[in-house]
């Protein structure tokens, strides 16, 4: 039985994550269950002891199953990084879009790509493959390759699920071809008018504002399935509340994604400071609140106590990820060469003979994921986080990263609210509770 206790205001929170199991508890009952698992409980509670079984404390727990063998590779998502050119200029960009402009992925190279993940797909079985479009600057801008790759991936024997994560500065031609062919959006959109102009302003410096907006009510006229990602940087972090609130009242939108970026310097990574970790959980807590008061959900990558997972990101596993140089990738955020990380994470290439997978590196890489896991051995965040992002974590300087406490904190305090909300008792812990 894995059992954490977590201190939370002069009490604990008795955790059992892997049958999402959590309950408020004073010490005297922490000392109760510990004597109890050691066989050398001295005294027998007879209210404690029904309210246990009440609940199912001691039913046992349900693992996971294992990561997918590193000789299996056999993804049905293709995820083609389309260009480095960017309509805009965002401060905090991870890819420093719109610096590379030439980098463009060329349909043939998108044709092999999705050839091989219908054929995994029908390999393995599955009913449908996904084609996902994403990159280090934004796809939409490599529109006619984007638009021929989505018709011949529609037209594969399977049924195929077209995904993007984009900018959302769309001509209206383009409105017209996403609304028609594709099934789910990432938006990424900062909030307020003075915070998205400040943080994601146009190639020329002007506002993109009203142009995200315009996209945002195309699709809230059609009962678009999307979702919006939100970056706050910590200029703005005392602002988070304000953009949800306004992102809540002024869009259908009902799932938004946050993370934190702490660098102010565009393609660097940034651990945070002490007075950052708090600044960016206490608006990060005060603005899940005002999501869950409006029936929305706000989420961090980094607290996913709804989540059994044993690793962070499922691109290493069922990703085919593409960069327009036509390396094979294992993250979204290795773009392109340019990317001080890539060697570690070009796990083949695409040439004249085809897709060529060098599969000792792929075990390399999962291998050297787990084995970071399993540093984390212990922690109450042990299966949520998955080990965390991989590329933050190599660009890290600190041995006790700052963005693991962030992570435990907000996982300990959505825990709580949790419990608060069902009544002392957290079970069956949903993303959408």
């Amino acid at each position: 039985m894995e059992i954490y206790v977590i201190p939370f205001n002069k009490q604990f929170i008795i955790y059992r994550p892997l049958c999402s199991l959590s309950f408020l508890a004073n010490e005297a009952m922490v000392y109760y269950i510990k004597d109890k698992l050691a066989g050398k409980q001295i005294f027998v509670n007879d209210e404690v002891d029904q309210f246990l079984d009440t609940i199912r404390f001691w039913k046992p727990d349900l693992l996971p199953p294992e990561p997918s063998s590193s000789n299996e590779y056999h993804p049905t998502i293709g995820v083609l990084l389309m260009t480095g050119d960017c309509n805009m200029r965002c401060t905090y960009c991870y890819a420093r879009g719109g610096e590379a402009p030439d980098l463009q992925m060329t349909f043939p190279l998108a044709q092999i790509i999705i050839d091989r993940v219908c054929e995994n797909a029908y390999k393995t079985g599955k009913k449908i493959f996904s084609l996902t479009f994403h990159g280090g600057g934004e796809p939409t801008l490599n529109w006619d390759v984007m638009t021929d790759a989505v018709e011949y991936a529609k037209g594969q024997g399977l049924p195929c699920e077209v995904n993007m994560s984009t900018n959302g500065v769309w001509t209206s031609q383009q409105r017209k071809f996403i609304l028609k062919h594709f099934n789910n959006l990432s938006i990424s959109f900062d909030g307020t008018r003075a915070i998205q102009d400040k943080q994601r302003p146009l190639a020329n410096g002007e506002s993109s504002f009203d142009a995200v907006m315009e996209t945002i009510r195309s699709l809230d006229e059609v009962n678009f399935h999307y979702g919006i990602r939100i970056t706050t940087t910590p200029d703005f972090f005392e602002s988070l509340p304000e953009s949800i609130a306004f992102l809540c009242e002024e869009t259908k939108c009902r799932n938004f994604q946050v993370e934190p970026c702490y660098s102010s310097i565009r393609g660097e990574y940034a651990d945070p400071t002490e007075e950052q970790i708090q600044s960016f959980i206490d608006a990060f807590l005060k603005a899940f609140e005002i999501a869950s008061n409006s029936k929305c959900f706000l989420y961090y990558s980094g607290a996913r106590p709804w989540q059994i997972t044993t690793s962070f990101c499922s691109a290493p596993e069922n990703g085919l990820v593409v960069t327009p140089q036509g390396d094979i990738v294992t993250c979204f955020e290795t773009c392109d060469r340019r990317h001080p990380l890539i060697s570690k994470f070009v796990i083949g290439n695409i040439s004249s003979s085809g897709i060529e997978i060098n599969m000792e590196k792929l075990r390399k890489f999962h291998n050297k994921q787990q084995e970071r896991r399993r540093l984390c051995k212990g922690c109450f965040c042990y299966w949520h986080c998955g080990g965390d992002c991989a590329t933050k974590c190599m660009f890290s300087h600190s041995q006790e990263r700052g963005r693991c406490q962030v992570n435990r904190i907000i996982t300990r305090e959505l825990l709580a609210w949790k419990i608060a909300k069902w009544n002392r008792i957290g079970n069956n812990l949903d993303k959408h509770n």
